[in-house]
């Protein structure tokens, strides 16, 4: 599973099963995917290569964000709001990095995945469907993929489609970013998670007109950046596992040491108070 596709949430034990933890080297992975990437001159009219690469690459940028968010709720717990302010700013760049990549693909096309109910109905031979028919396909769709059950299962299949990227999860934990880089700036304590606004955006996604591409980018750019294009940006969230290590076991140290004060603070209350009676 992904952390970015799900409810967003920088609770201390939030998405620390198994599924969310790689179980391999990523330096090793990373240095796979520099090899492939280096014959991308040579096969960018290669749908195969391409269908690899852009894969590979959505791969490398969900990894680091799996990295990120491990600092990111320690500087929150922490009450850093410089390291909080950074690493913010470096997953909600990946997760647009991923949402681009997913237009070099028919099939990760949101417009795809809504289009087809259309296309479907369209085809004389299933018969006829009224306008009501049309909209249900289209809202059951995209419900599927957000407000589909009672509790949270944004993490359906771990989808990763162009528009569903932009305007639910990539929108999710912006507005949780900016409350808790809001609370930090004013030295209170920050909101742990987004809520029940997670619910609130995900059905404004399945009400919504907003119609999504349907024809995918062209691998050697044009009107599109191009694949070439959108490496040189993936390779800035690369090679940085020692970084992120260093700055997990800083943060925890301070993190530890918040809780020796606080828990010599509790002792010295308690005194008090026995004192008193």
């Amino acid at each position: 599973n992904n952390v970015i596709n799900e409810n967003a949430s920088l609770g201390m034990g939030y998405c620390q099963g198994g599924y969310y933890k790689i179980k391999y080297s990523r330096e090793d992975f990373e240095e796979g995917v520099k090899l492939f990437m280096n014959d991308l001159p040579d096969f960018t009219d290669n749908a195969g290569y391409v269908y690899d690469a852009v894969d590979f690459l959505r791969m490398t940028l969900t990894v680091a964000c799996d990295d990120y968010f491990e600092v990111l709720k320690r500087a929150r717990a922490a009450g850093d709001a410089g390291r909080f302010e950074h690493y913010a700013a470096k997953y909600l760049k990946a997760m647009r990095l991923i949402a681009e990549l997913a237009t070099y693909n028919e099939d990760e096309l949101m417009g795809n995945w809504t289009g087809r109910g259309s296309d479907f109905a369209a085809d004389k031979r299933t018969g006829k469907y009224a306008q009501f028919d049309l909209d249900m396909m289209r809202y059951n769709g995209r419900i599927l993929l957000t407000t589909w059950a009672s509790s949270p299962i944004t993490n359906y299949a771990n989808r990763q489609f162009d528009g569903l990227m932009e305007d639910y999860f990539i929108k999710m934990w912006k507005e949780l970013f900016k409350a808790v880089e809001e609370a930090l700036a004013k030295k209170r304590e920050a909101p742990e998670r987004l809520g029940d606004r997670c619910f609130e955006i995900g059905w404004e996604f399945a009400v919504s007109e907003k119609e999504y591409r349907r024809d995918k980018a062209q691998p050697a750019g044009g009107e599109d950046r191009g694949i070439a294009a959108i490496w040189k940006d993936v390779k800035k969230h690369m090679g940085n596992e020692k970084e992120i290590e260093t700055e997990i076991k800083a943060l925890d140290k301070k993190l530890v040491k918040m809780k020796q004060k606080e828990s010599k603070a509790e002792v010295s209350s308690t005194i008090s108070t026995n004192i008193e009676h």
